[in-house]
C-alpha cells in the first residue's frame, strides 16, 4: 500500500476543506452576532443595577458597568477579527493548492471562476471584507472605553 496521495485525490479534499471552513465561518459570524446582539440587549439592565445599588455613586456605577461590558464586547470583537484572519489565511493557502493543481493538469476550473469574480469586480475574499465588522466593534467599545474612563476621572 502506497503512502501518498494522488492530486485528484488531494484536489477532492482541498475543495471539500474549503467549503466545510466558508461553512464554519458563517456559523462563527452567527455566534458572534448572537453575542453582541445580547451584550447590547444587557445594557438597558445598567440602570436597574444603578438603582438598586442606591448607597453608591450611581454615576459612578453607571460608568464602571459600560466600561465592563465594553471590555467584554471589545474582547469578543478582537477574538471574530482574529478568527477572520486565520480564515482568511486559511482559505488563501486551500485556493493556492487548488490553482496549483488545476495549472498542473491545465484544468483551470476553479481558477476560471476568480477570474470573472476578478474581471467583474467582485470582492475577491468575503472573509476580507467581513473583517470591517469586527474592527468597527473594535473602535466603538474602545472609544466607549475611553470616554467612561475620562469620565470617571
Amino acid at each position: 500500500m502506497s503512502d501518498f496521495i494522488t492530486d485528484t485525490k488531494l484536489y477532492e479534499i482541498a475543495i471539500a476543506n474549503k467549503q466545510h471552513v466558508e461553512d464554519r465561518r458563517d456559523e462563527i459570524n452567527n455566534y458572534y452576532i448572537s453575542l453582541f446582539a445580547a451584550l447590547v440587549a444587557s445594557m438597558p439592565f445598567i440602570e436597574k443595577i444603578t438603582t438598586n445599588v442606591a448607597e453608591c455613586n450611581t454615576n459612578y456605577i453607571t460608568k464602571l458597568s459600560l466600561i465592563i461590558l465594553a471590555l467584554i464586547g471589545l474582547i469578543l470583537a478582537v477574538t471574530w477579527a482574529s478568527n477572520l484572519k486565520h480564515t482568511v489565511s486559511y482559505l488563501k493557502s486551500l485556493d493556492k493548492i487548488i490553482i496549483d493543481l488545476e495549472q498542473k493538469y491545465n484544468k483551470p476550473f476553479i481558477t476560471n471562476i476568480v477570474r470573472d469574480l476578478e474581471r467583474s469586480k467582485t470582492p475577491r475574499r468575503v472573509t476580507k471584507h467581513q473583517l470591517v465588522i469586527p474592527y468597527t466593534f473594535i473602535s466603538i467599545f474602545s472609544l466607549i472605553i475611553i470616554y467612561s474612563v475620562i469620565q470617571i476621572i
